[in-house]
């Protein structure tokens, strides 16, 4: 079976679709990203198929980019149209519109699979888009032959929104990756790392996540650094604080692939949403799962999902709270006893989270019944 999949930004920077396409290949079928390059920078090679749209959007503000998206659009609905292929797999929402034209009017099956709650992800940036993109979403959602969600409770709002078949595939990690022998782990800790303790935060650099107070917490600190990478609108404002702090570094993006060699050298996760937006509150909690198969204690919001899949390995802070994080860094970094039950733990908890114990097979399955 043959899929093409469409993807608006880099493969090599989203986890979830190299683990899916990479699970798809290990069994048989053919895959093929469609995907978007917004930096103009080169992708790294990779054993997975694709095709490139290179287009940079350096605009923040979402009518700008609405433009870069209908170029995007027709390039995926037109590149659809010349590809062979028995299953369009659109990644989120704003792949579902050339998506869905192209499947019905090649008669191929179209999968949805929804990472995020896409219309209260950006109601952040602007009402309106949110409103707009819920419309849309609402009137797509029903046409789809399947739909994915990344969880239980994502699963839920959109059977209410119109879904006819839904399958609930998270953000499981692969044991493999985080266990592999990498490299000389001294050198490059040192190299992202001004002492022994790190804390490592690789995610989306967005507000509602305690970035700009876990700057300020670790900025004064002398046993603990913090290392922050990924792309967001917050991005700049971060960099500029941790310009007047020699234990805090902030990065552009990094590779997925590369992510395993950053795990192993950090000491703790931070993963500390606000829950007034609602992407928040129904995320599938990809750090849990990341940190689970990397052995290292998490940070996390109280009463989150979070704290609950990672009892035994978490410790939990009120949101936005600068000296409760910096407390708990305080004795994570100085308590090994505390520190190393929390690791042992998350250790236990490996097999539990594991991406191919369950998702693989998920998804697979899944494939086999449009055949």
């Amino acid at each position: 079976m043959k899929i093409a999949m469409l993807l608006a930004k880099q493969l090599c920077y989203d986890g979830r679709v190299t683990k899916e396409a990479k699970s798809l290949l290990r069994n048989g079928f053919e895959v093929k990203v469609l995907e978007w390059n917004r930096s103009g920078l080169i992708s790294p090679l990779s054993q997975i198929k694709t095709k490139t749209f290179l287009l940079r959007t350096l605009h923040r503000k979402w009518k700008r980019n609405s433009f870069a998206f209908l170029a995007f659009w027709f390039w995926c609905f037109f590149s659809l149209l010349r590809e062979d292929f028995d299953a369009v797999h659109c990644h989120d929402l704003d792949t579902l519109f050339p998506g869905l034209l192209a499947a019905k009017i090649k008669r191929r099956k179209l999968v949805f699979d929804a990472h995020e709650h896409y219309p209260s992800m950006i109601s952040g940036q602007s009402r309106l888009a949110g409103k707009l993109a819920l419309y849309f979403e609402k009137l797509l959602i029903g046409r789809a032959d399947i739909v994915i969600s990344a969880s239980e409770d994502r699963k839920a709002l959109f059977k209410e929104e119109g879904a006819k078949k839904l399958v609930v595939i998270d953000n499981r990690a692969i044991v493999e990756d985080f266990s592999a022998p990498i490299g000389i782990l001294a050198n490059f800790k040192r190299k992202i790392s001004s002492t022994n303790f790190l804390v490592l935060y690789i995610g989306g650099l967005n507000p509602g996540r305690s970035l700009e107070e876990l700057v300020d917490a670790v900025g004064n600190m002398k046993r603990v650094s913090l290392f922050i990478a990924g792309p967001g609108s917050m991005s700049k404002l971060l960099a500029k604080k941790a310009k007047a702090m020699p234990n805090v570094k902030v990065s552009g993006p990094i590779p997925f692939e590369k992510i395993p060699e950053y795990y192993a050298v950090a000491d703790v996760i931070p993963f500390i949403l606000e829950f007034s937006n609602l992407n928040n509150v129904l995320c599938a909690p990809n750090k849990v799962f990341e940190a689970a198969v990397a052995g290292k204690p998490l940070i996390v919001s109280q009463g989150s999902k979070a704290e609950k899949l990672a009892e035994g390995f978490c410790v939990a802070v009120d949101y936005g709270n600068k000296m409760q994080i910096k407390q708990v860094l305080e004795k994570l970094s100085v308590n090994k006893k505390f520190y190393n039950r929390l690791s042992a733990n998350a250790v236990q908890a490996r097999e539990k989270f594991s991406w191919k114990n369950k998702n693989e097979k998920t998804l697979c399955s899944l494939y086999s019944s449009l055949q």
